[in-house]
């Protein structure tokens, strides 16, 4: 009987196709009973009806067909199938020459962009266009959404936005803010729009209320520009562009302006961060920076590294290589944040060309070359140039198949021209390298590590310079006094890595252990004529040691250490310890100690926890073990739901307490809302 149905209808497409101009594909059908309406030229189709055209598909009950129009009345258990997209309801009315429709009392899902309908009434008025009639709107799987928009009227457009009035915002089923008006990005691409804000207060800033606004500009540029108010501090404004050149890593360019409240100073940062190729082959990188006032990033610093700075350092470097060759250029600006830059050296060019070492043609030598002209100056000194020549000599000698030496001379020439005078002088140098390689491999009884390899690398370097007058020349860095050297250098490298099975038995190599121990013994130091006790020979350096352990690709534990044993008591000089752990699933542990003699006695360590899911709970501490000061705390609240986060942040540092407060909305990229949010999103905070 369906066939004989599926016959009848084919003749029915052939004339619809001929009228639906507008439609591209024909339509087929096929039902369990299919009858013409000779008055109104309707077909009824009754039981198990299936509708297609190209990639849609509708499923029904039941459906009424107008072969004039192109509409189709569907009803009972509707299911329509798209590219865009599932649609189902209690019944359909829809145009399949236009691809306009009205759905009763049901819902779409459009899993591929992460946006969920539901209402009274859903109406197709575009190929990816709707409107939802007392309806929701969320880009939350599910029954029970994490979070859901609901109106009398949404209108959205897929890759688009979905636009409400007088809507309210859910939490799971609480209401939790009405919005007079909101636009919500329902899209994958980035669009322009305000972010949602942040909220902290603070004992040195007060009440802060930072807006975003994210602006996109093209394909490869977009930037943000931030409103920030401080009420105890002042106003600022911020303008960060972000951009992807060609044959380029992400650049950045950041300018922060703080117009002042209450006597304070206005303030201004600005950075650039760059890395990337410009034609010829020349690449250039820009690490730049600049404060107007010494505070800066102890106020506003984001983390330990950032707040405690003592210098701010701006480099423009330019480099060209060949197959041999290297040519590279660089300006640099070290501005002190602790005190006067008057006296700080500044390197305004440095230029270097490197010819690498290269085999002088059939013959066992090789021969390399460096050159570094430098203009130095102090703001408030010395100022001039400075020309580094590095003439290299050497050769490869294997011994054996366990030794290899590697001796070299060079002569380091240095040029200067300051305050109309010039002075030159150079200085010979000699070095002997010889190492080894010892490996051996273990097989092991184990079905996830299968084999383990030990590499032993002994090493002996010597360095002779001998002692040469330079009180006539410029002392402006270390290179300007090329002290005498006769020194070895004992180095052992141990490296243990496994050979790792995969569950599908696919080998992987992880470096699981290494320890590095090496000591330097001064033979001009051994040789020094001593003068009255308790003066002694320290021909020794401190031994250093390095211990690095990876028993699992989420953990590891690393140690160096320095013991100073010239002494008969001996001495731990300086030592570090830091390990970590992370189950990739949230859960993770850091602890960092540092102990420098007579210096600092510092530890700092952090820990994340998603034992209590979805609520994630986060806490950093750092101390000085020297005075027992305690330089921050951080706690960090954070409640994940589905699609959206809520995050609570308390900071303690010695000198400012701060409470921090963001909330956001996943599945939106950088953009959460546009500019007719931004009063309801105020009065919500």
């Amino acid at each position: 009987m369906r066939q004989i149905i599926f016959l009848t209808w084919l003749f029915l497409v052939l004339a619809t196709t001929a009228n639906a101009l507008s439609s591209s594909a024909p339509v087929n059908l096929s039902a369990d009973s299919l009858i013409l309406n000779q008055e109104t030229g309707l077909y009824r189709a009754e039981g198990d009806v299936l509708i297609s055209q190209g990639d849609l598909v509708l499923q029904a009950g039941s459906a009424d067909w107008n072969q004039e129009t192109g509409e189709a009345l569907c009803r009972d258990g509707i299911r329509l199938e798209s590219p865009e997209g599932v649609l189902t309801g209690d019944s359909l009315k829809y145009d399949f020459n236009r691809g306009l429709g009205l759905l009763e009392n049901g819902d779409a899902r459009f899993s591929a962009y992460s946006v969920y309908l539901a209402g009274e009434q859903i109406e197709k008025r575009g190929d990816i266009s709707y409107r939802v009639t007392d309806g929701t709107f969320t880009t939350c799987a599910g029954e029970t959404p994490s979070w859901k928009l609901t109106s009398s009227q949404l209108d959205v457009d897929i890759e688009g936005y979905a636009r409400a009035r007088h809507a309210i915002f859910y939490l799971r089923n609480v209401p939790v803010l009405y919005l007079p008006y909101i636009a919500l990005p329902a899209k994958t691409e980035r669009q322009s729009g305000l972010l949602f804000p942040e909220i902290s207060h603070s004992n040195r800033l007060g009440n802060r209320y930072q807006q975003p606004f994210y602006l996109v500009l093209d394909d490869h540029l977009d930037a943000t520009f931030d409103l920030d108010y401080m009420s105890d501090f002042g106003v600022g404004t911020a303008l960060e562009m972000r951009y992807l050149p060609p044959s380029s890593r992400p650049g950045r360019l950041y300018v922060n302006y703080i117009n002042g409240l209450k006597e304070e100073p206005d303030r201004v940062l600005a950075e650039w961060d760059h890395d990337g190729l410009l034609p010829g082959g020349i690449r250039l990188v820009a690490d730049a920076e600049y404060v107007n006032k010494k505070d800066y990033y102890n106020i506003f610093g984001q983390d330990a590294d950032s707040y405690a700075r003592e210098k701010v350092q701006s480099t423009l470097y330019l480099s060209r290589a060949w197959d041999r060759t290297n040519l590279s250029g660089q300006a640099k600006y070290i501005r002190n944040l602790e005190q006067s830059s008057a006296d700080q050296l500044q390197y305004l060019p440095e230029l270097r060309l490197d010819y690498l070492p290269q085999r002088i043609g059939d013959s066992p030598l090789f021969a390399a070359f460096m050159a570094e002209p430098t203009y130095l100056w102090h703001r408030d000194g010395l100022k001039g140039g400075r020309l580094r020549l590095l003439p290299l000599l050497g050769t490869d000698l294997f011994v054996s198949r366990y030794l290899e030496l590697v001796p070299t001379v060079s002569w380091l020439q240095r040029n200067y021209h300051f305050d109309g005078s010039d002075e030159d002088k150079g200085v010979p140098l000699a070095s002997l390298t010889a190492g080894s390689r010892l490996t051996r491999v273990y097989r092991l009884e184990s079905e996830k590590v299968s084999h383990l390899r030990h590499v032993i690398e002994p090493m002996l370097h010597y360095l002779y310079i001998p002692n040469v007058d330079q009180s006539d020349l410029p002392q402006l860095d270390s290179r300007d006094r090329i002290d005498p050297v006769n020194l070895v250098t004992f180095e052992l490298m141990n490296r243990l890595t496994a050979r790792i099975l995969d569950g599908d038995g696919t080998p992987k190599f992880r470096e699981i252990a290494s320890l590095r121990l090496a000591v330097d013994y001064d033979i001009s130091e051994q040789r020094r004529d001593l003068g009255p006790p308790p003066d002694t020979n320290r021909p020794f350096s401190p031994v250093r040691g390095e211990l690095v352990l990876r028993p699992s690709e989420n953990s590891f534990l690393r140690g160096d250490i320095a013991y100073d044993g010239n002494d008969n008591a001996g001495y731990v000089e300086s030592w570090s310890a830091w390990g970590g752990f992370n189950d990739r699933q949230g859960n993770g542990l850091l602890v960092n100690y540092n102990y420098q003699k007579d210096d600092f006695d510092y530890i700092s360590g952090g820990i994340d926890l998603a034992l209590f899911d979805p609520l994630y709970i986060s806490y950093e501490h750092r101390q000085d073990l020297i005075s027992n000061l305690k330089l921050e705390d951080v706690v960090q609240l954070e409640y994940r739901g589905q699609c959206w986060s809520l995050m609570l942040s308390y900071s303690d540092r010695p000198d400012e307490e701060k409470i921090n407060i963001q909330f956001s909305l996943s599945g939106f990229s950088r953009q959460q809302l546009i500019d007719s949010v931004t009063a309801s999103i105020k009065n919500f905070f």
